[in-house]
């Protein structure tokens, strides 16, 4: 009976360390001061992640970041997550660079921004592409391209900066949807179609604004996202008498042009306006997008950040939620963790960021959690899969696992407060369309060596 006992003993200890594993749930890397990271920074298959980077000299760098030892189970006693980096170097073909945006599809990361011409002193517009694989090589070749004015009656005029994109593998053609925010006189949507072509087509969709002696009324673009079938846009509008209002465009994906002309832009009904910036968020599968924006409720005397869930494929606002801050808040970028079936919204705290989880699909009021990093201020956000999300700065790379329990096991690693979600009435939506215009592009390569180098742990938790 001893031996029994004794036998029963070890095999519950033996049972309780495999169900009860630890894990990461939390970490911050940091880079060294020879480095600045120019957010923002996507994932690429869960254990790496893209971003750039520039030197203290100026030099531009495409990074990939591995950070696999955050998803192992880590041996005891616990040590740091490890983080190394790799970097290649933009040089040559007489341009200096300004990266914006890097969006990854399959085993491609599509970036956007602008170059300047040393030789011709005058700044474009830029996107192009690299194949992430070839960072496990001695040497990753980047394609640039710069958009030019198109020619003849349907030619555009072309943007001197693209602000962020979206790319997607359709039947095999890789097409790229971008925006320019501020572009005289109007905002514009780029669409790059077949962009790994010889010759990928370009195309303008100008967004209406009237003209002199004093513009009425412009159409600003805030943000770009997408789902499995569309491509979203969102932004604000500026009118006189002052009267912003919220729009959104739904636009099929292959099918841009035709579902911008057919008038698949909308602005949601104009009896509250957007205090600043109106941000979206695709959520894979489903049938709705998420937008957020700030509101103030004259009222009240409050301010709100307000969150409005979209039909696809009606255009028509399904739920609405909102929780009230004490100052102007000003939502920055959004993420969708399909296993939560919630929405990781990154809104501004000044010298720092919260993380607020949000759930699109609730009817009824709730109360939720933020995250936050004390001086460190985060303005971009992308999911690793189901339930985690990684976002940078200048200094820093931070990965997270929504499941975690709260508070974390590190004291401010990261530290969490509550939020109070209530639901509010839904706002009707009235469409309008516009045309597109040709545009043309210069291609360019460059091929650089990769660079291995190490980051450092500045914090991580555990459970």
């Amino acid at each position: 009976m001893k031996k029994l006992i004794i036998l029963f003993t070890a095999l519950s200890v033996v049972l309780s360390t495999v169900t009860a594993q630890t894990r990461y749930t939390a970490a911050v890397w940091k880079e060294n001061s020879s480095y600045t990271i120019k957010p923002p920074i996507k994932n690429w298959k869960k254990d790496f992640s893209v971003t750039y980077e520039v030197d203290n000299n100026g030099g531009g760098y495409f990074c990939l970041i591995k950070h696999a030892s955050f998803f192992y189970t880590p041996p005891i006693p616990i040590p740091s997550p490890t983080g190394s980096i790799f970097r290649v170097k933009i040089t040559g073909a007489g341009y200096t660079f300004n990266v914006t945006d890097i969006y990854v599809v399959d085993d491609f990361a599509f970036f956007c921004g602008s170059c300047y011409d040393l030789f011709l002193h005058e700044t474009s517009a830029m996107w192009g592409y690299f194949d992430l694989n070839e960072f496990f090589t001695t040497s990753v070749d980047v394609q640039f391209y710069k958009l030019q004015d198109g020619m003849g009656l349907t030619g555009g005029v072309a943007p001197l900066l693209l602000d962020r994109l979206v790319a997607y593998n359709y039947g095999g053609r890789y097409d790229v949807v971008a925006y320019s925010r501020v572009s005289s006189p109007c905002s514009k949507i780029i669409e790059i179609q077949d962009a790994k072509a010889s010759a990928p087509v370009c195309k303008t969709y100008d967004l209406p604004v009237s003209m002199p002696p004093v513009p009425m009324w412009v159409m600003y673009i805030d943000d770009i996202s997408e789902d499995e079938s569309h491509v979203i846009v969102s932004g604000h509008d500026l009118r006189i008498p002052s009267a912003e209002t919220v729009w959104y465009g739904i636009y099929k994906k292959a099918d841009i042009g035709n579902s911008i002309s057919s008038g698949w832009t909308f602005s949601l009904s104009p009896v509250e306006r957007p205090n600043g910036s109106v941000i979206c968020t695709g959520m894979g599968r489903t049938e709705e997008f998420a937008l957020s924006y700030t509101y103030y409720d004259n009222i009240m005397d409050a301010w709100y950040t307000r969150m409005r869930v979209i039909n696809t494929w009606t255009g028509v606002n399904v739920n609405s939620q909102q929780f009230a801050k004490d100052y102007k808040p000003e939502p920055l970028q959004m993420t969708y963790l399909p296993d939560l079936s919630s929405v990781e919204l990154v809104q501004d705290l000044g010298s720092s960021a919260a993380f607020v989880q949000m759930f699109p699909f609730v009817s009824t009021s709730y109360t939720t959690s933020a995250l936050n990093h004390a001086a460190r201020y985060f303005d971009n956000i992308d999911a690793i899969e189901g339930h985690h999300f990684i976002t940078c700065n200048e200094r820093n790379v931070y990965i997270q696992d929504r499941t975690m329990n709260l508070p974390a096991s590190a004291a401010a690693c990261p530290d969490n407060y509550s939020v109070k979600v209530e639901i509010i009435p839904n706002l009707s939506e009235s469409p309008t369309s516009f045309s597109s215009l040709d545009l043309s592009s210069r291609q360019w390569n460059n091929r650089a060596n990769v660079i291995p180098d190490v980051l450092g742990v500045d914090c991580f938790s555990v459970e």
